[in-house]
């Protein structure tokens, strides 16, 4: 069953060729389930051995670009929108449910108006299972994002992140 949506995701990559020619630009043939969404009003290329699994969806708006390079993995249900640009290394994982985007609505001005920083994620990376990814950050190579962390700031080469959160609401235990 999986081998038939890969095929039918084939053929969705080869209908966004067709459609959109200088914009959307890949090597070989990418492995993208067909149950994944893929919206390019503006640039993505995808580099050699793109595995992508269900439910995931990428988008650009119009002047935005992804680049995502060789041998890259995206598990199911990805979350990627690009309004400037988001750049990805090669051998890079992302667990399930992972959300990255490099823009903010402008809360304070317009509410339709968009903030916008360009993401970099570096090579051999290790994105863990719901994982957040806001506007401008970098992250180097050889890092690893444990599961459940939203990264707000810069992060260097060979770097382990973990996000610690441990919020007691209310303690049932009651003495008396």
């Amino acid at each position: 069953m999986d081998y038939f949506l890969v095929f039918l995701g084939l053929i969705k990559v080869f209908c966004l060729k067709i459609f959109n020619p200088s914009n959307f630009i890949f090597h070989l043939f990418p492995k993208i389930n067909f149950n994944s969404r893929i919206i390019n009003k503006g640039t993505i290329t995808l580099g050699k051995n793109i595995r992508i699994r269900s439910h995931t969806y990428v988008r650009t708006e119009r002047f935005g670009k992804i680049s995502i390079g060789d041998n890259c993995f995206f598990n199911r249900n990805i979350y990627m929108v690009s309004n400037q640009n988001i750049s990805v290394g090669n051998n890079t994982i992302f667990g399930p449910n992972v959300v990255i985007v490099d823009h903010d609505h402008d809360y304070r001005n317009n509410k339709n108006n968009y903030v916008t920083k360009e993401i970099v994620i570096g090579s051999n990376c290790w994105i863990g299972a719901n994982c957040i990814i806001l506007k401008g950050v970098h992250i180097g190579n050889s890092v690893v994002i444990a599961a459940g962390t939203i990264v707000t700031k810069d992060i260097q080469n060979n770097s382990i992140i973990k996000q610690k959160r441990i919020n007691v609401l209310e303690n049932s235990n009651k003495s008396s």
